[in-house]
């Protein structure tokens, strides 16, 4: 779903535990998962077709495209999902599991954070 509107994004943003950046970008994807859909593709039990309906979903929610162009991206995992659902009149059976904020970062936040080596964030066979 995507959000341009300024006063669901501000209730985004409640939702969203008052994170501002959501109410400040001018464009929020909420990214859902519609288990009745994947319930009928993929001919599996409910929680299976929950768990296909998520990763289905997951393949949207990083955009190398924005950062190529200039923008900024931030995934938002934690939100009240009640509170989420009724800003963007979901129906049931579809659910929001990430909200991304994609616009220009913040002048205060031009510093590149350090990134982890691929050592330090993957495991090899066991945790």
């Amino acid at each position: 779903m995507v959000v341009k509107k300024p006063f669901v994004r501000r209730q985004l943003a409640a939702a969203a535990l008052n994170q501002a950046f959501i109410e400040e970008a001018p464009v929020v994807i909420v990214v859902c998962a519609n288990q009745v859909m994947s319930e009928s593709g993929c001919g599996s039990p409910r929680q299976d077709a929950l768990l296909y309906s998520r990763h289905n979903g997951s393949d949207s929610k990083h955009s190398p495209t924005a950062y190529a162009i200039g923008l900024g991206t931030c995934w938002v995992g934690e939100f009240r999902e009640e509170e989420v659902k009724k800003a963007i009149g979901l129906p049931n059976g579809v659910g929001p599991f990430a909200i991304i904020s994609i616009g220009h970062a913040a002048a205060n936040s031009s510093k590149k954070r350090p990134r982890r080596l691929l050592k330090e964030i993957t495991h090899d066979e066991e945790f």
